[in-house]
């Protein structure tokens, strides 16, 4: 429903290049080469993302105020590892990870950090590809040593990284727009 009140702005989906092809395939085309400008919103998707963020922040205010200075510890955190019903994807990392009382600590402190953090990140653009990296990361660690996946997180955050900038610092430095394929060549 809340796509539906910003139907403007549809321009990536099916629907939207479905509208966008009415109005001819040389419109279609020109549409498709263009690069995302600025201008791009994406309000739903923006709206979902603070709701996100607002979520992290009253767990990372809960951890802080309700467990206090011993919520960021090796034990505490290690106590959360441990217990019978966390069993992980991979015993073998849980237990390792266990082993070792600072990389303990610093994950209680960046899970602090992460939670509290991620909601200026969304509210002031700081960090905020950071802070979608740092959110992925808790996500899989979470799978790997405790079991829960939350996937739907996950890939909802995966539409925030800037897949672009990645593309750019793997692929040739010489790589142009001029090679991009359309759709609708060769048809």
């Amino acid at each position: 429903m809340l796509f539906a009140l910003y139907a403007d702005q549809d321009q990536l989906s099916y629907d939207g290049l479905r509208n966008r092809s009415s109005r001819g395939i040389d419109a279609l085309n020109r549409h498709l080469t263009k690069p995302l400008t600025p201008k791009y919103r994406a309000t739903p998707l923006a709206v979902f993302l603070f709701g996100l963020a607002v979520l992290y922040f009253g767990s990372g205010v809960a951890k802080v105020v309700l467990g206090g200075p011993e919520w960021v510890s090796a034990t505490n955190l290690g106590r959360y590892i441990e217990h019978f019903y966390q069993l992980g994807y991979s015993p073998f990392v849980r237990d390792l990870v266990l082993q070792f009382d600072t990389l303990l600590l610093i994950a209680a402190i960046g899970t602090i950090v992460f939670e509290l953090g991620f909601v200026f990140s969304v509210l002031f653009d700081r960090l905020f590809h950071l802070f979608v990296l740092l959110a992925i990361s808790f996500h899989i660690g979470i799978a790997i040593v405790m079991g829960p996946v939350f996937l739907y997180s996950l890939v909802f955050l995966a539409l925030f990284v800037d897949w672009e900038k990645i593309l750019e610092r793997l692929g040739p430095s010489n790589r142009s727009r001029s090679n991009t394929t359309t759709l609708t060549e060769g048809v």
